[in-house]
């Protein structure tokens, strides 16, 4: 983005406001999200820089999770299979329970339209751990079979880096119980043609332009 006065008005040029396209480079194992593999990170900047749409997100996230999860019954023939859930709700993995990992995914749902659970089997195939992945932190590879994780896409000037570090994770398979894997959810839109359907557009997608717009005027005046 770039501001610039010309006479009496304020000329504002974006560079970031667009939709992104989903790009395969040759010498790249995963599919970019975005022109310059930076659209997660321009998702949360202009979330973190707009008080009116930060606030809207952060309501909705609060209606949509409500009470959180519970279980209730009223009849004493589902009071073992209640207890049993209940139990079943305090342990999503080590260190969290269910409506700890569930508002997360709530919160990653409203920002991307997406979300990465992390899938941890125990040896025997029978239980899982489930966290919530960093979705800016994910990309997905080009077969669509591995999910990417990084600390770090991006250097310091928002650009890829051209050897990021990475670890890979098979797509989650109910039937291969096993190791690691990753669910990977998203909603896509049919109407974005030319986009791809790699990854998810945030809901708000139409009202991002006027967001960034109300962004680049406030740090404009801010700075005059």
């Amino acid at each position: 983005m770039s501001v610039e006065v010309v006479g009496n008005l304020i000329k504002i040029e974006f560079n970031n406001s667009v939709m992104p396209v989903f790009l395969e480079k040759k010498n790249k194992d995963h599919v970019y999200y975005g022109e310059k593999d930076n659209y997660p990170s321009f998702v949360i900047d202009i979330y973190n820089k707009h008080p009116a749409h930060c606030a809207i997100l952060k309501m909705k996230c609060k209606y949509i999770a409500g009470k959180g999860l519970d279980i209730k019954t009223k009849d004493y023939a589902s009071l073992i299979d209640s207890v049993r859930a209940s139990a079943y709700l305090k342990k999503a993995n080590r260190y969290e329970d269910w409506n700890s990992v569930y508002n997360k995914t709530v919160n990653s749902m409203e920002l991307f339209n997406g979300f990465y659970w992390q899938i941890i089997w125990n040896l025997a195939g029978t239980q899982c751990e489930v966290y919530l992945l960093q979705f800016s932190k994910c990309r997905m590879s080009k077969c669509g079979k591995f999910v990417m994780y990084s600390d770090k896409w991006l250097d310091e000037n928002g650009m890829p880096l051209s050897k990021p570090e990475y670890v890979e994770f098979p797509i989650f398979n109910p039937n291969n119980r096993k190791g690691t894997q990753v669910y990977f959810y998203k909603v896509t839109d049919q109407y974005c043609e030319g986009i791809g359907d790699t990854y998810p557009l945030p809901e708000y997608k139409g009202a991002i332009l006027n967001v960034y717009t109300d962004i680049a005027i406030n740090e404009f005046q801010n700075n005059l």
